[in-house]
């Protein structure tokens, strides 16, 4: 009886050969998708880290850049395929918001930039309890950064954090934190930050905008159904102080049934169930 050769296990590069994976970028992006599998390699060849990841993996976080049309190369910064343990994943990058809100036909204007030493006002409420005077700049420490968008019908907001406000939120909800663009990068992410969170509590969102959320830090399993995994976003252990926080903020989001359940969840601390939460309203 003759031995069965062993399979070879199939190498990112070897996946983005072939035939169905060429046709599958040719088909969303048209003549620009053989010259986008070929960026998606370059990158690939760059990192050790992402030819080590599962071929899939990588191929699905590009094929979500590629259908939101944002480009993949790092020094663009609209969009990161980002490896960890094994697999890629997505992270939408500050450029890539302002291109999808762009799109989306809405805005009138929309942008973060660092707030500097001396540009705070405290204890003034047309702030949410701070004032930004630009002109007030007494040195060149930032110790924060803020975002802001004007919308055609006149709406507008703008929203500052603190820089230990961001950095202490980068650490609590990527895995990721010390590496990938949080570390090469650190004020795109912090821009990325308070926009992202600012868009999704006061703007209205483009079916883009809104997949460009959900995606955000996961591991995708299909683009066209959006079924993801969190598996960069969120740290190793959930605490019942977590949830609770998460869910004040989300409340308004949550139907009646899921409210009823998260309360009884904080309330009876029902430890096995603080991951569930967490993925539910991480998404919202």
């Amino acid at each position: 009886m003759e031995n069965t050769p062993a399979k070879v296990p199939q190498t990112v590069v070897g996946f983005f050969q072939r035939d169905d994976v060429k046709n599958k970028f040719t088909e969303i992006l048209g003549k620009r998708g053989n010259a986008y599998c070929s960026s998606v390699l370059t990158l690939v060849n760059q990192s050790d880290k992402l030819k080590a990841c599962k071929p899939e993996s990588v191929y699905m976080c590009a094929l979500m850049a590629a259908t939101l049309d944002l480009s993949i190369n790092p020094s663009i910064g609209s969009a990161y395929i980002i490896p960890y343990n094994g697999v890629a994943t997505f992270q939408i990058g500050y450029k890539g918001i302002i291109q999808l809100a762009q799109r989306s036909g809405v805005f009138k204007t929309i942008d973060a930039k660092p707030v500097f030493e001396g540009q705070i006002i405290q204890d003034d409420e047309t702030f949410g309890g701070n004032k930004i005077q630009w002109s007030a700049k007494t040195s060149d420490k930032i110790i924060g950064y803020a975002g802001y968008f004007s919308l055609l019908n006149g709406f507008e907001k703008i929203s500052y954090m603190s820089l230990a406000d961001i950095e202490a939120h980068g650490r609590k909800f990527s895995k990721t934190y010390n590496s990938g663009p949080w570390k090469t990068d650190f004020e795109a992410m912090a821009m990325k930050t308070v926009l992202k969170l600012l868009l999704g509590k006061y703007a209205p969102l483009s079916v883009e905008m809104q997949m460009a959320q959900i995606a955000d830090q996961s591991t995708i399993k299909d683009v066209d159904t959006l079924e993801v995994d969190y598996v960069d976003e969120g740290p190793e252990q959930i605490t019942l102080e977590m949830i609770k926080e998460m869910y004040v903020e989300k409340t308004g989001k949550l139907d009646e049934k899921e409210t009823e359940n998260i309360g009884r969840i904080i309330n009876s601390k029902e430890e096995a169930s603080y991951r569930k939460v967490y993925n539910l309203l991480i998404k919202l």
